[in-house]
């Protein structure tokens, strides 16, 4: 609906009503279903180097079901949108898993032998004819993909096939399809959907009081991510609320009742879309990053026995905690320790080692801690040779066959490595388009400000000293938005009292806690605290303006879907508008 600049704009409440009407009567809604992520789902395992897989590395299942839900298709859109891989990776044919005579579709030499592959550093290789750093080497990351899917299909269709879909949930499956969902590359989504929904129903069918595990809450966990990344809703699957049964109200207990790594899982679980605790819960967020600071070894690391730190729990513990660095100084101590702890332990190949070898897993892990803190982790290289972290991963492909090898030593690829690789890469790309591979919520919007007053919406556009125009009326606000972004963190300062962001929620606001009073002339004095440890300034000037409701109001209802286009997710905003133009006196309803 659109109205005449200046004047009377003859507003009327047909445009809202009719909206409200369509959906009181059921009329042209459209409930969104979604669709599998294609672009945006990715899972990647929590756990850690190939010995370790009972402890550090196996917590994570998936179940099927088409009755797991979907998340909205408007959100997943939104992501995608964001993360706009360079291109889809199709990968067509099955792999050799035997070597073949004569030409070797997988790039190795004439020899059959494992070549070097060295995807960017700082050596002088590294650098274009001007002497700067070359980006990562796109063509050799999509090659090792399209060689491991292959490996991966063998001779089958699709790697998310029946006798595949026969194991989860698993960490040998489940991870797999967390890493292509993240990836972006196709595969049978709605069959692990509906595999998950199904193992779920009947492991809760079988013991009611423990669900999943009577002693491992990563069990949900690992299942939350992967179905996420599959398009799923893991409050959904089998009739069963993941999140809820496997964190703020875990059935076996403590979260951290395995270990340290149920703390990382159930944090990253939760913030994954920014779901909320509710009231009278057994654990919340801050329990969480409670026990996982309080569990920090001497050496700035985390373990999951003893006292001796290691590579791979460190970096869950950086990851788990990274959306929390900009605005909580002990996390930011915390975190930074453990990363010095992870950058020392890089080898001259860039990798890293973990119980006394080097190997896959472990560089896979330091490389999605460095992404989630924004990081570039070709940028993280060996003061030795000056090779990356990508360097040290790229030795583990396996030029022969597709995958990845768990050591050099290995001859054969590992599909717990492999799983890993995938979604460190996939990792890479995330943190290339600033975002980090465990958040499935939208991404922030750093062009205005939204404030609410009562029903009523306004914006102010984003900048260092903002205005805000409100109704005459208005006493207070809350900051449902905040233009920051998605790891930053923000105080507002209205007179003595402080009030703080709540992080980012799954469409991408970013709320600031609490009701702010305000009055004609208030100025809110504004800290950003930007992931990369900066901090900025901003203030927020508060102006009354007789007909600034009103076109706050019709601003509301512009910016609504006409009737036959609205979904049940546009409810609340459809409500909202109504309620809104409905306090409006009749001279505000007459001209804006």
């Amino acid at each position: 609906m659109q109205h005449a600049a200046g004047g009377c704009p003859g507003f009327s409440l047909w445009p809202v009503s009719a909206r409200a009407d369509a959906l009181e009567t059921g009329g042209d809604f459209r409930e969104a279903t979604g669709e599998p992520a294609s672009s945006d789902g990715e899972l990647s395992d929590e756990t850690g180097s190939q010995e370790e897989s009972a402890g550090k590395d196996g917590d994570l299942d998936a179940e099927n079901s088409d009755a797991a839900g979907t998340v909205g298709e408007e959100e997943i859109t939104a992501v995608e949108e964001q993360v706009d891989f360079s291109e889809e990776i199709v990968v067509t044919g099955t792999a050799e898993t035997e070597e073949a005579d004569g030409a070797d579709a997988s790039g190795t030499g004439a020899d059959g032998g494992n070549e070097e592959i060295m995807v960017f550093g700082l050596s002088d290789l590294d650098t274009d004819e001007e002497g700067n750093l070359r980006s990562a080497d796109a063509g050799a990351l999509d090659t090792m993909l399209q060689n491991t899917v292959s490996w991966l299909k063998g001779s089958q269709s699709s790697v998310l096939n029946d006798d595949f879909l026969s194991g989860v949930s698993s960490t040998a499956t489940d991870w797999t399809a967390f890493s292509l969902g993240r990836l972006g590359i196709s595969d049978n989504y709605s069959g692990f959907l509906a595999a998950a929904d199904a193992y779920v129903r009947e492991s809760y069918e079988e013991d009611p009081e423990y669900g999943l595990s009577y002693s491992k809450a990563t069990e949900w966990h690992r299942l939350t991510l992967a179905v996420l990344a599959a398009g799923g809703d893991p409050t959904s699957v089998g009739g069963q609320d993941l999140i809820a049964d496997g964190v703020y109200n875990c059935l076996i207990g403590d979260p951290w009742t395995q270990g340290v790594n149920g703390a990382f899982w159930g944090l990253l679980a939760l913030d994954s879309r920014g779901y909320e605790v509710p009231e009278g819960a057994a654990y919340d967020r801050d329990d969480l990053i409670r026990y996982i600071l309080d569990s920090q070894v001497p050496g700035g690391g985390w373990t999951l026995y003893g006292s001796q730190a290691d590579v791979d729990m460190t970096a869950m513990a950086v990851y788990a905690l990274a959306p929390y660095y900009a605005g909580n100084a002990e996390v930011r101590s915390a975190v930074d320790a453990g990363l010095a702890f992870l950058r020392n332990g890089i080898s001259a190949d860039g990798d890293l080692e973990s119980d006394g070898d080097y190997n896959c897993e472990s560089t896979a892990q330091t490389i999605v801690a460095f992404a989630a803190m924004g990081i570039d982790p070709s940028s993280v290289t060996s003061p030795e040779s000056g090779k990356s972290l990508l360097d040290g991963l790229a030795q583990y492909y396996n030029t022969d066959t597709g995958g990845f090898r768990h050591t050099l030593e290995d001859a054969a690829s590992n599909s717990m490595a492999t799983d890993q690789a995938l979604y460190a890469i996939a990792a890479y790309r995330y943190c290339q388009k600033g975002l980090s591979i465990w958040d499935f919520k939208s991404p922030s919007d750093t062009s205005s400000y939204r404030i609410s007053a009562g029903s009523t919406v306004y914006t102010a556009e984003a900048s260092a000293d903002a205005v805000l125009k409100v109704g005459a009326g208005v006493k207070e606000i809350r900051i449902d938005n905040i233009p920051v972004g998605n790891y930053d963190a923000a105080e507002v300062r209205a007179g003595e009292t402080v009030f703080s962001t709540a992080g980012r929620t799954a469409d991408g606001s970013f709320p600031v806690e609490g009701t702010i009073p305000v009055a004609d002339g208030t100025v809110l004095q504004i800290t950003v605290y930007r992931q990369n440890g900066t901090e900025e300034n901003w203030t927020l000037t508060v102006q009354t303006d007789t007909a600034a409701e009103a076109r706050a109001v019709i601003r509301q209802i512009d910016s609504l879907p006409d009737a036959a286009d609205l979904t049940l997710e546009d409810a609340d905003a459809v409500k909202t508008a109504r309620t809104a133009f409905e306090a409006l006196g009749e001279e505000e309803k007459e001209c804006a």
